[in-house]
């Protein structure tokens, strides 16, 4: 799904029943990340998440130990993959690239990580790049050499840190590399990133996937307690 990093699809199935929530937080990390990335390639991986994404939905009942956003986020969820199938394909296509990709005088809503963080505003920040790449790496995920995606796309990102915490479950230095990943990078510019998407998309689709980012950023916080 994302030329970046090779993850695999498989990682939900190493979740038992008594960690319901983390497979949650990892399917809306997997989700979110495809969400944000063009219509074309959403199209062609949604299916594998529609029922996933359906039958979690059913489930409040074991989020009652964690506050409304984890219960309205799992509702926003299902809805933004219903929206999908809803929505004029054209149109995604069009906002899509307003949002993310081009547009007069400048892209509205750039999905990497140096715009929002680095003094010059500009991708590919040396620093951020080299403590995303240092992550990546000592999470064994490869990084490949000349593809589309930069380590600091914000698909890249969550769907690396949906692995992450995945790996965590029964792996100590994955742990410490999970907050590394959420506290020193997403956690500084997903709130901003889905805030610009709320106020300069005119599409529901994207408004509500703003939503799911909002929302999932404060659920990923208290998943992150739950290791300590």
């Amino acid at each position: 799904m994302i030329s970046y990093l090779k993850i695999g699809d498989n990682i939900l199935r190493r979740i038992d029943e008594g960690n319901i929530f983390i497979a949650f937080i990892i399917l809306s990390l997997k989700t979110a990340s495809l969400m944000l990335l063009h219509p074309k390639e959403i199209r062609d991986h949604i299916n594998r998440y529609k029922n996933l994404v359906k039958d979690f939905s059913k489930f409040y009942e074991y989020f009652g130990l964690y506050d409304s956003s984890c219960k309205k986020l799992s509702s926003y969820l299902y809805r933004l993959v219903s929206k999908f199938y809803e929505s004029n394909f054209e149109n995604l296509e069009v906002e899509y690239t307003k949002l993310f990709r081009a547009a007069y005088p400048k892209v509205l809503c750039p999905s990497y990580e140096s715009v929002y963080r680095s003094a010059r505003k500009r991708v590919m920040d040396p620093f951020i790049i080299g403590s995303l790449e240092n992550i990546y790496r000592k999470a064994g995920l490869e990084i490949e050499i000349n593809k589309v995606e930069l380590p600091e796309h914000v698909a890249v990102e969550l769907e690396a840190l949906a692995y992450i915490i995945s790996r965590a479950l029964t792996d100590d230095i994955s742990v410490q590399l999970m907050i590394d990943l959420y506290r020193k990078h997403l956690s500084k510019w997903l709130p901003l990133f889905s805030q610009c998407i709320k106020e300069s998309s005119k599409e529901v689709f994207y408004k509500d996937l703003a939503e799911v980012l909002c929302l999932l950023h404060k659920c990923i916080a208290q998943a992150l307690d739950m290791f300590f």
